[in-house]
């Protein structure tokens, strides 16, 4: 089996490059997913961050205002590093068992799809490390038009990862995510080919 550590910046085209290998028998594990999973009411990351933050970070429903929360922590390092301190244990963990699970099922190949794969040490887990990286012009419309927030926000985003510069000096295979989704799907098929012609 063989663990692709997908990575990239907000909005770079991680998860269309994760799905686009789904429909060819990839596993995909989407860490953004159980960081959903692992802040829901009653589970411990949850009760961690109602200790933390307060319950000004809460939804009426009582469940972590995602939101809130974001504009905090994209505008203040502590904050940030604190919410990573309580997330990044459970969602690795979460993920190892995922990993371990498709092994037994005989699973060819999982994709990790790990936004700060590299920055939380996600990237002994994995195999190989595939960066997608876009341009920044491409990343900045992204942002404000999927998430509908200002391009100062968005700017906030991004400086608290690390730069596609940075990513692409621990990555194996560098995929170029600046022009439609054929162009996209090629780059991925001829990779992913030599993954199976390696088996």
């Amino acid at each position: 089996m063989t663990v692709i550590g997908l990575c990239g910046n907000i909005a770079s085209g991680k998860s269309l490059a994760a799905a686009i290998m789904s429909e060819w028998g990839a596993k995909v594990i989407d860490t953004d997913r159980i960081s959903r999973e692992v802040v829901e009411i009653g589970q411990p990351a949850y009760i961690d961050i109602v200790k933390s933050f307060g319950s000004d970070y809460l939804e009426a429903d009582g469940s972590i205002d995602r939101r809130k929360l974001a504009s905090l922590v994209f505008t203040d390092e502590n904050s940030r590093q604190q919410l990573n301190q309580i997330t990044h244990p459970r969602i690795r963990e979460q993920a190892l068992l995922r990993i371990v699970e498709a092994k037994s099922k005989g699973t060819k190949v999982v994709v990790l799809e790990v936004p700060l794969l590299i920055e939380a040490g996600f990237d002994d887990l994995v195999d190989q490390i595939w960066l997608v990286r876009a341009n920044k012009q491409r990343i900045y419309q992204r942002i404000i038009k999927r998430d509908q927030i200002s391009m100062k926000a968005a700017t906030a985003r991004l400086a608290s990862q690390m730069t596609a510069k940075e990513q692409s000096t621990y990555a194996d295979i560098i995929i170029e995510n600046n022009g439609n989704i054929e162009q996209l799907r090629r780059q991925l098929w001829k990779r992913y080919q030599e993954i199976n012609k390696e088996k």
